[in-house]
């Protein structure tokens, strides 16, 4: 889904779309060069104590998305499943206009190979592995640096991580739900990551509960979880379209 072209997102300085996985883990905005009109909620905030385990060198940027983790229940009704992944490769997107200027954005590609399927939502079977365009540097006067969203942690090659994943249904292609459906695990542990701090992460809040939770702790909580009733009023398969229309059929308007 990610290292193929189809549903964008919408970026504060609509910087650049890299395709359909974009709307998980894409090109986001470096934080020094994207600005915020939302309000920060205190409320989505984690408390000072948590260490987070990203390293200091990335930079962080806030992004716009049209899909939004507001709740855990979006995990039983959007994605096609959730997986525990790891990532094997990685491959830098060249983008010679950037590197020229010296200031913007350069993409890679990364794989997801999926170790255990977590929660099955949708009848077909999840893939083996899925290729996904994601953020990988962001050039500042002329300075390369790791970047990565808000609202989840950077994929890195060696490590694991728990993730949404769905496809399209024109063309098959899979990759990440969205972003803040994506969690670090380590020693068989969810660990805390940039979002879990962040004042205007839409995903923080959602994410909370479920930072620090053992693996098997993990599939318990997401075996509970149940889908939106209104998820059985829409015939749509398109995951984009579906997700639109359950938004709004719940009562949160277009997406």
């Amino acid at each position: 889904m990610r290292a193929h072209s189809s549903i964008q997102r919408a970026f504060r300085n609509t910087q650049k779309t890299l395709g359909f996985g974009l709307l998980a883990i894409g090109t986001v905005l470096a934080s020094s060069a994207c600005g915020s009109s939302e309000a920060a909620d205190s409320s989505n905030a984690v408390a000072p104590q948590t260490t987070l385990t990203s390293a200091p060198n990335v930079i962080f940027g806030e992004e716009m998305s049209i899909i939004d983790f507001a709740d855990q229940r979006d995990l039983a009704t959007y994605p096609a499943g959730v997986a525990l992944v790891e990532v094997t490769s990685e491959t830098r997107i060249a983008n010679p206009t950037t590197e020229q200027l010296g200031v913007g954005s350069i993409g890679r590609s990364v794989r997801l190979q999926i170790v255990e399927v977590v929660r099955q939502n949708a009848p077909e079977p999840l893939p083996g592995t899925v290729d996904v365009n994601t953020s990988g540097w962001v050039l500042v006067d002329g300075k390369e640096m790791l970047e990565g969203s808000e609202d989840g942690p950077r994929f890195e090659v060696g490590k694991s991580y728990i993730a949404g994943l769905w496809n399209r249904a024109d063309t098959g292609e899979w990759g990440v739900w969205t972003q803040g459906s994506v969690f670090e695990v380590v020693d068989g542990k969810v660990i805390p990551s940039q979002a879990d701090q962040s004042l205007t992460s839409s995903s923080a809040k959602a994410r909370r509960p479920l930072i620090g939770l053992p693996l098997p702790a993990f599939r318990v909580q997401l075996g509970k979880l149940e889908a939106y009733p209104e998820a059985s009023q829409t015939t749509l398969t398109d995951p984009l379209m579906r997700y639109q229309e359950i938004e709004r059929l719940r009562g949160n308007g277009p997406k």
